[in-house]
This record gives C-alpha cells, sequence and structure tokens, in this order.
C-alpha cells in the first residue's frame, strides 16, 4: 500500500483553478441553454422573440461564458491555497492516506 502524507498547496491550488474553470465553463454553457429557453417560454410578446430580446439574451450568455469560468476558477484556487494546509494537517494526524497501486 502507498500512502499520501500531504499534498503540494500551489499544485493543489492550481488543480483546483483549472477544475473550477472547467466546472464554470460547463455551468454557464447550461445556464445559456436554460436562459434561452425560459427567454423564448416567458416572452412578452406571444408570437416570438423579438431581436432585442435576443441580442439582449444572447450578450448575457457571452459574458455568463467569460465570467463564470473566471470566477469559479479564481474562488477554487483560493480554496485551495486555504484547506490544503488544513488536509495536510488532518493527514499528518491520521498517518496519511492509504492507496493501492498497481503496476501493469
Amino acid at each position: 500500500m502507498a500512502r499520501i502524507k500531504r499534498f503540494g498547496v500551489l499544485s493543489m491550488a492550481y488543480f483546483l483553478g483549472l477544475y473550477g474553470i472547467i466546472i464554470g465553463l460547463i455551468f454557464s454553457v447550461l445556464m445559456g441553454i436554460f436562459q434561452i429557453i425560459l427567454s423564448s417560454i416567458f416572452s412578452n410578446s406571444l408570437t416570438s422573440i423579438t431581436g432585442e430580446q435576443m441580442t439582449y439574451g444572447l450578450s448575457f450568455g457571452w459574458l455568463n461564458l467569460l465570467l463564470f469560468p473566471l470566477i469559479y476558477g479564481i474562488l477554487m484556487f483560493i480554496s485551495g491555497l486555504i484547506f490544503t494546509p488544513i488536509t495536510n494537517l488532518i493527514l499528518r494526524i491520521t498517518s496519511g492516506l492509504e492507496l493501492d497501486i498497481t503496476n501493469k
């Protein structure tokens, strides 16, 4: 059995930051699709979405594609900086984390 005794703080923060960017991108795409569906259902006119409404919806969608990955990435990076030392302290108290690794 192999044991993990500690994690590197910056490497974990970089990993979590990249993970946050990917999750933010997925979330922003899903939110954009959800927003387009809801705006077409609940539009003011019963006939169709006007050009102005579609432009507003698409511009907000592009803003989501930029902001959500950026915000999620920054917040996850900061949480990695904060929680990795706490994780290392817990790993020290519990004598590490057991892993079963096999070579093929």
